[in-house]
């Protein structure tokens, strides 16, 4: 996590806190499907994302993986995919959970800053 949470660096971790102020880069309203995949044990959420930023996005879903959980995620929207490791950050019970980008490939990266780009000329970040 940045020293100063405002940090808009590349490279910037999204913060635990659900609190805008926190946040190291903005995030978007960003309706897609998503699958969700705990990598230890394989269990798979169907969920639907909520809102996307460079560092990572927020899963709307019913059933929720513990924080630190390491996940596999996909998420598709028209024809594009985005696939990245991921970690649970937060999560609110019976609403979803905050998920950072973990290692995701320069390709995926490209995925993810064109929709990052489109959402960025279209509206103002989520507060």
């Amino acid at each position: 996590m940045p020293d100063n949470p405002g940090d808009d660096t590349p490279g910037a971790v999204w913060s635990a806190s659900p609190h805008p102020e926190r946040r190291g880069v903005p995030r978007y309203r960003f309706m897609a499907r998503a699958m969700v995949t705990e990598l230890s044990s394989g269990t798979r959420l169907p969920a639907r994302t909520s809102e996307l930023g460079l560092n990572g996005c927020y899963i709307d879903t019913l059933e929720l993986f513990p924080v630190g959980t390491l996940v596999h995620l996909r998420i598709l929207k028209d024809n594009g995919v985005f696939e990245t490791s991921g970690k649970v950050l937060y999560c609110h019970p019976g609403i979803g959970m905050g998920i950072v980008f973990v290692d995701s490939t320069p390709d995926q990266r490209g995925v993810l800053a064109g929709w990052v780009t489109e959402l960025a000329a279209q509206c103002e970040p989520t507060s």
